[in-house]
């Protein structure tokens, strides 16, 4: 049986999806029907000369006639709706005051931090002052970062000691 004018698509793959088997007839214009398998199922259908055309010039997409075949309908388009966007919009302005929020925190224990340290230098410091002036060596001075170590009963009986009151 002669194409003619039609393209023989006997052996030829159409999209991903399907292939060719042969050329199963003649529909009532004289178009060539193609057998076609699905890849994804392996049902064998028929399919127009004029659909294999369009699936293969155009992308035009073809879907299998088994219907439990996942290639028998198309995907389903995600659509996104106002309240989804309304709902995305909302956790990334709850996210966004999450993390100034957590930032700020972090700030705020950084700058407690440093102004702890900065008292603590600061007693340090008139235990020095108060060494330096009653004639001590400056070696036997305890050094701030060992001052750091000690407790803190400690550090107030040695302020007592020196005659610094808090």
């Amino acid at each position: 049986m002669g194409l003619g004018t039609y393209r023989n698509f006997a052996g030829v793959s159409v999209g991903t999806n399907f292939s060719v088997i042969q050329l199963a007839g003649r529909d009532r214009s004289g178009a060539p029907v193609w057998r076609v398998r699905c890849c994804k199922c392996g049902f064998v259908q028929p399919f127009a000369h004029s659909q294999l055309k369009n699936a293969s010039e155009s992308g035009y997409v073809l879907f299998c006639r088994n219907a439990r075949c996942t290639y028998s309908k198309p995907e389903p388009v995600k659509t996104e709706t106002l309240a989804d966007m309304l709902r995305a919009e909302q956790r990334q302005e709850q996210l966004l005051k999450q993390q100034e929020a957590q930032l700020k925190a972090e700030a705020d224990k950084k700058a407690a931090a440093e102004a702890a340290l900065r008292a603590e230098r600061a007693r340090w410091m008139r235990y020095a002052n108060t060494q330096i002036v009653a004639g001590a060596e400056l070696e036997d001075i305890l050094p701030f970062d060992r001052w750091l170590m000690q407790s803190e009963t400690w550090k107030t009986n040695v302020l007592g000691r020196v005659g610094i009151a808090e």
